[in-house]
């Protein structure tokens, strides 16, 4: 190309909010209340959401913003915020430099750099700065905790880039919205004038990003970063395309101005028992605030009364003493705990609710009051020092009923017990449940050629997650997880989730086999070849169960019909014929799974409901032929409990629906005997999977509901036996 070719092909300079031409732009927190020209030695002064939202509004596409140092306020998809645009360069002066803070927001869901999914992005970046989603500072009049979600960043596009990127404090306070904190990638095809763009996110990645610190007073699911999928009225699916997370880290341990502790001494007799705690540095707490206490080892044992919730007074700027608990089931301890202790840092897994530990309170000033007991302690704080403590999020059995659900703690018995109110008389109790919410730190399923590598996920309730929305290709491989209860979850797999009427339904014999050919309402179906699919209401032949169920796409002869073989003849002795009604549905799948090359250290089960296990493939329909995953590969990856700790009923894979399977060479450390199980798969092999010391781990067949039912041979077995066998 010639050099006056390039040069008419080269993008026009673009309209800088003062009139100057220029494609790169500076914006600075400013304290000295000037204007300024957006260079590098006069930058826009962005030192209010209202300047910082309206400069960026007004920043044509195609331009590079490069923040300063400091704090940026914003009101990001807010009512007067701003959206970015194609082209756009969002840096800022490093990831512990510069911070965009949400603000004002009032109800929903929000994020502080957010495009509407149809209107799809075209290279995009942002990198090089924190996203302080500000949860725990939005302020809604009437509430203790603003009834919002605050995510950091949503868009849907190609060619997107998110780097260095760290977001904090983000969660949602409001049982209607869940919260996305990097929400990447999502389109639904739009079917405007009878065509389907099907050309939807491609090459988004997500790179060297951050997720720490969530907000304390989450009251439901949480997913850190999410390659997002979804269907269109219709049923029709636009995948993304070779979009990938690498290289991120995600903790969602909970911290509250942590400090290390650098000890505890035992209670003291002659002070009412009250125990000192001395800080490595200055706690940053006065008398009579209520603190956390965790990480306190009592004879190598978490099982001590030394952590938990507690009122402390203040010493000095690096000592305060507390009374440890002692009660029903939980003696003070007996000697000076030991570990790896912190003030204002402690887990966000799951607290089971001890057996009967529901219980109603009356009483003075008790109406409708709940009291909860757990098995470990609780880790929240009731009202103090003008401010609302803690929300806490009850899981209250199979049927909770109005015991379930969100609620302002009102107070705190003792790190093991406590209370909050109902609005009106409670009924009879559940037996069981859970306190608090999850967190699912990555899914990249519903697309293709969708990659997770080398990621480090701590202290999440399940580091891989995706319970929507079909499938194409997924690879998690080199990620470290540690302390998550799932390693990948696949929930929802199987599901038909509509049901669309189809314009006509026929069949035929085609080289020998009877060839159903349904033929949609609407211009375009998204279905392919190999797609599940699931038939209902044919009517009118012999054999209706024929047409009917499920079956697997065989081809797609124009873009509103699909081809698809019958078992036999619908309607003997017809060759061909036709259903005067019927229906079709997509059949959730993911196509191609290959999870490699993973180490896995799982949290100890916390809870019934959610038992630790490494890969978790769950497809409560059996969908033969259509199976739910098609073909799985699972290899290479190290299991185990994390911390050496014990756990029974661990289990390295649970996996359904799987119709061809292959899982070799994984090293697994856990207790169970059988810990490889499946259940209505086609065909599964297991090939030289072992514990540490080399011992021989053959896979097991269970029911649906986990029971055991027999060992499978070993293909490392059967080639030894065939070794020997040729030998003798």
């Amino acid at each position: 190309m010639s050099m006056s070719d390039s040069l008419l092909l080269e993008e026009p300079l673009q309209v800088l909010p003062d009139g100057r031409p220029g494609r790169e732009v500076w914006i600075a927190a400013r304290a000295d209340g000037v204007k300024g020209s957006g260079t590098e030695n006069d930058p826009y002064d962005g030192s209010t959401a209202a300047r910082f939202d309206a400069l960026m509004q007004s920043i044509p596409a195609n331009t590079t913003v490069r923040l300063g140092p400091g704090v940026f306020e914003t009101r990001g998809s807010g009512a007067s915020g701003w959206a970015p645009k194609s082209g756009q360069k969002l840096f800022g002066s490093g990831m512990e430099v510069t911070i965009l803070r949400l603000v004002n927001a009032t109800s929903g869901g929000y994020r502080a750099i957010h495009s509407d999914s149809p209107n799809l992005l075209t290279s995009f970046e942002a990198a090089d700065l924190t996203v302080d989603c500000n949860l725990g500072g939005q302020t809604v009049e009437g509430y203790d905790f603003a009834p919002v979600a605050c995510g950091a960043i949503s868009m849907a596009g190609r060619h997107i880039r998110l780097r260095r990127i760290r977001a904090i404090n983000f969660g949602t306070q409001t049982a209607a919205h869940e919260c996305f904190v990097f929400y990447l990638a999502v389109y639904t095809p739009s079917g405007s004038g009878g065509q389907y763009d099907y050309e939807g996110p491609c090459d988004c990645m997500v790179e060297d990003c951050i997720l720490e610190q969530p907000a304390l007073n989450n009251v439901r699911e949480t997913t850190g970063i999410m390659l997002a999928a979804g269907e269109d009225p219709n049923g029709v699916a636009a995948y993304h395309r070779g979009c990938v997370i690498r290289k991120c880290v995600g903790d969602c341990e909970y911290r509250d101005r942590p400090v290390a502790i650098e000890s505890i001494t035992v209670p003291d007799p002659d002070e009412a028992y009250r125990s000192t705690v001395t800080t490595r540095t200055p706690h940053g707490r006065d008398t009579g605030d209520w603190v956390v206490i965790s990480g306190a080892l009592e004879n190598g044992s978490l099982n001590t009364t030394s952590n938990g919730s507690y009122q402390i007074t203040k010493e000095d700027d690096v000592t305060f003493t507390y009374t440890p608990y002692d009660g029903a089931g939980h003696s003070r301890p007996t000697v000076a705990p030991t570990g790896d202790m912190w003030l204002g840092k402690w887990s966000s897994h799951f607290v089971r609710i001890a057996p009967s530990g529901i219980s109603k309170i009356s009483g003075p000033g008790k109406q409708w009051t709940v009291r909860v007991k757990t098995d470990t302690p609780h880790f929240r704080v009731p009202p103090h020092n003008g401010t609302p403590g803690n929300n806490v999020y009850m899981h209250a059995g199979a049927n909770p009923g109005p015991y379930g659900g969100p609620f302002t703690i009102t107070s705190v018995l003792n790190p093991f017990q406590l209370e909050y109110t109902l609005a009106s008389e409670p009924p009879a109790l559940p037996s069981s449940g859970y306190l608090g919410p999850w967190f699912q730190a990555l899914t990249g399923d519903g697309g293709s050629g969708a990659v997770i590598e080398a990621n480090r996920i701590l202290n999440c309730a399940v580091a891989v997650y995706h319970d929507a929305w079909s499938g194409r290709d997924l690879v998690v491989r080199n990620n470290h997880f540690h302390s998550v209860v799932i390693g990948i979850a696949e929930n929802n797999m199987g599901l038909v989730w509509g049901q669309y009427v189809l314009n006509s339904l026929t069949y035929g014999l085609e080289n020998g086999v009877y060839v159903a050919t349904a033929e949609t309402t609407f211009p375009e179906h998204g279905l392919g070849q190999g797609d599940g699919v699931y038939i209902s209401g044919a009517t009118g032949q012999a054999h209706n169960e024929y047409f009917n169920e499920y079956h697997t796409i065989d081809s797609v002869p124009a873009a509103r019909t699909f081809k698809y073989a019958l078992v036999g003849n619908p309607n003997p002795p017809n060759d061909s014929g036709s259903s005067p009604t019927g229906n079709f549905g997509r059949v959730w799948q993911v196509r191609h799974l290959v999870i490699e090359n993973n180490v896995m250290e799982l949290a100890p089960t916390r809870t019934p409901f959610w038992k630790s296990v490494g890969a978790r493939l769950l497809s409560e329909t059996v969908t033969t032929p259509a199976y739910a995953f098609p073909e799985l590969v699972i290899r290479n990856n190290v299991l185990r409990i994390v911390d050496g700790e014990a756990d029974p009923s661990a289990i390295a894979f649970r996996l359904q629906n799987c119709k061809n399977a292959f899982v070799e060479k994984n090293v697994v450390d856990l207790a169970l005997a059988t810990p490889l199980r499946h259940c209505n798969c086609q065909r599964i092999q297991y090939f030289n999977n072992t514990d540490s010391t080399g011992f021989l781990l053959r896979g097991a067949e269970e029911t649906e509901q986990g029971a055991f039912i027999r060992s499978l041979g070993e293909l490392t077995t059967a080639v030894g036996d065939s070794l020997l066998a040729a030998i003798m």
